[in-house]
């Protein structure tokens, strides 16, 4: 029954993901394909992102060599390398992202409406490592939610409500010493 709900296309994109999933598990063998200069220090993966560290100079012979080993090819690696000894990381938004969240009208308990602009602000206090992308973001943010009927006091409360853990945390972290 469930067969005849999915067209063709729906069943080949099915299978297509499960054949990149099947080649992804592979590459988590790279230990015993890769010779001894090529390895990487740490391979980390999820979903379809890999982070690795690799010696310097190496980057482009490893690449290669993962790409070699997909014969269909339908994965292609592709790598970044960080700059000044960090990466820059800012939050990702597809181009269908509607920016809809919880509107503030709705029945719900306050601390309901106030965690969706806790937890956007918090994911940008925490991710985003460029002083200029977070103030973008944080922007962003308040936009968005702004937008779906909340007030201004409820960022000021949240923004306190951050701070306060923050401080919290430090005392906590001092006191550990």
């Amino acid at each position: 029954m469930c067969l005849e709900q999915l067209n063709l296309i729906s069943l080949y994109a099915a299978f297509h993901r499960l054949h990149r999933c099947f080649h992804l598990a592979n590459f988590n063998n790279l230990h015993l394909v890769a010779p001894p200069e090529l390895k990487p220090k740490m391979w980390k993966r999820y979903v379809d992102d890999i982070l690795e560290v690799v010696k310097k100079g190496s980057t482009e012979k490893l690449t290669n060599l993962l790409n070699s080993l997909d014969t269909t090819g339908s994965i292609e690696f592709t790598y970044e390398e960080q700059q000044d000894g960090s990466l820059k990381l800012c939050i990702y938004r597809k181009s269908t992202h509607t920016d809809q969240y919880l509107n503030f009208s709705s029945h719900h308990p306050a601390e309901h409406k106030l965690s969706v602009v806790r937890t956007l602000l918090e994911r940008s206090q925490n991710l985003v490592t460029d002083s200029q992308d977070k103030t973008q973001e944080d922007a962003h943010v308040e936009e968005a939610v702004r937008a779906c009927g909340y007030p201004s006091w409820s960022f000021a409360k949240v923004r306190r409500q951050i701070e306060s853990k923050g401080q919290r945390r430090e005392i906590r972290r001092r006191r550990s010493w």
